[in-house]
């Protein structure tokens, strides 16, 4: 497949550009747990589709630093249901992980200040 992208900022599509990367981010997680899926028994392809494709965009918004609502809204969907009863494998440990995050809002900088102060 090839993934390469002739993309001109003079031409101004910065919205395709993001949709663009936003289904390239989507592709790539789900080429990493497709053989994961595939040594599941009963899971069909149709159903395999649907759980990639949710951890792809559950992969996409941890990384872009969105949790707890973004998160929340993709645990109502079936294909998080689905997710949630496939037998034990690296891709539901991986995507339930995400949910279990203690840092919350990575789009925050914190800069702590030394407890050391010169003398």
């Amino acid at each position: 497949i090839d993934n390469t992208i002739n993309y001109n900022p003079d031409e101004g599509d910065f919205l395709g550009f993001e949709e663009y990367s936003a289904s390239f981010f989507i592709e790539q997680c789900g080429r990493m747990h497709h053989e994961c899926l595939e040594q599941l028994e009963g899971l069909s392809d149709a159903k395999m589709e649907i759980v990639l494709d949710t951890v792809g965009k559950m992969n996409m918004l941890y990384f872009a630093g969105y949790r707890n609502e973004a998160l929340n809204d993709i645990m109502n969907t079936d294909g998080f249901k689905m997710l949630e009863n496939i037998a034990p494998c690296f891709t539901k440990e991986y995507a339930m992980a995400m949910l279990n995050d203690e840092r919350t809002d990575h789009n925050t900088l914190f800069i702590p200040v030394s407890s050391f102060e010169k003398q």
